[in-house]
């Protein structure tokens, strides 16, 4: 019996030995980054939304099961995207879409929905199909995702296609469409006294406070054309020259708070937003900028005090 529980306490040591050194190597290999263009694979694995994972590929553009080629023309595509988005590692982004019929946007008729959408990393083994957001408006969409954190300062870019489907008119409807693209370029943090600049398209870039303050003040000027911009703090919106958004929601190009301020900084916009470094010291800046005008130049300064 004595020899028994010998036995038994030797192994829960091995055990617990090799089970943290098998914890030390995945932390130290996450601490170094994942290098987005050298492990595209990991990448697409650590993505994070509501979805499930698929070892196949993207479904290729499909109407009523039939696989449409090239040369047949499309019933519905994928427009109004982003091409490109610069933000920071481990945080939430939005891909902004339409349904365009012949280069028109257009809401579905009664009975046909969005159903799924499929997403990946280009280049990378596998696919997630995940569900749809749709805006009140009902003409836009996105698709919303975690990018996880210890992503390297890289680029690389998503690649995602809809499955609409249901009843019209006492006939039945599936199609996938195309897939579009959109690159995605992971920047570093900046530090509260620094100044962003960006221009058309989305920017969503993480601020790194002061734990030693409280406050940061930020001051947001627009140039050629009207932009809007929304702050996150604590997983929560809590300031937009907009409508505040609620959790889970994000900014369309129907959506107002796109404003014009002096370029001449005149008239910045500004506020100040409190914060505690026992919650979180780091904001999340949200800018769309021009939303159709790309000649728009914003700037975004914050202050610790």
């Amino acid at each position: 019996m004595v020899a028994r529980i010998q036995v038994l306490f030797l192994i829960a040591i091995l055990l617990f030995f090799f089970g943290c050194r098998k914890d030390e190597e995945f932390s130290s290999k996450l601490i170094k980054g994942i290098d987005p263009v050298s492990n595209k694979d990991g990448l697409n694995m650590l993505l994070q939304m509501n979805g499930h994972f698929y070892e196949s590929e993207i479904p290729r553009r499909k109407y009523n099961g039939v696989v449409l080629d090239s040369a047949q023309p499309s019933l519905l595509d994928i427009t109004g995207t982003q091409k490109a988005i610069d933000l920071a590692e481990g945080v939430s982004i939005f891909l902004p879409f339409q349904i365009s019929q012949n280069g028109l946007p257009i809401v579905l008729p009664p009975g046909l929905k969005i159903c799924n959408g499929y997403l990946k990393v280009k280049g990378a083994k596998g696919h997630w199909k995940v569900p749809v957001n749709t805006e009140p408006n009902g003409l836009e969409y996105n698709l919303s995702l975690l990018i996880p954190r210890f992503i390297s300062s890289n680029n690389f870019s998503l690649v995602y296609s809809i499955e609409i489907c249901g009843s019209f008119q006492g006939k039945t409807y599936n199609y996938i469409t195309d897939t579009t693209s959109t690159k995605l370029d992971i920047l570093p943090s900046i530090n509260c006294g620094d100044t962003l600049e960006g221009r058309y398209g989305l920017t969503i870039r993480k601020c790194i406070l002061d734990p030693g303050k409280n406050i940061v003040r930020i001051k947001f000027i627009t140039g050629n054309a009207p932009d809007r911009i929304d702050i996150k703090y604590n997983e929560n919106f809590v300031f937009s020259s907009g409508t505040l958004l609620l959790p889970g929601r994000f900014p369309s190009c129907k959506s107002d708070g796109f404003i014009f301020t002096l370029p001449d900084q005149s008239n910045p916009l500004k506020t100040n937003i409190n914060y505690s470094a026992t919650i979180s010291n780091e904001i999340i800046i949200y800018v769309y900028g021009g939303c159709g005008d790309e000649k728009t130049r914003w700037s975004f300064t914050s202050d610790c005090f």
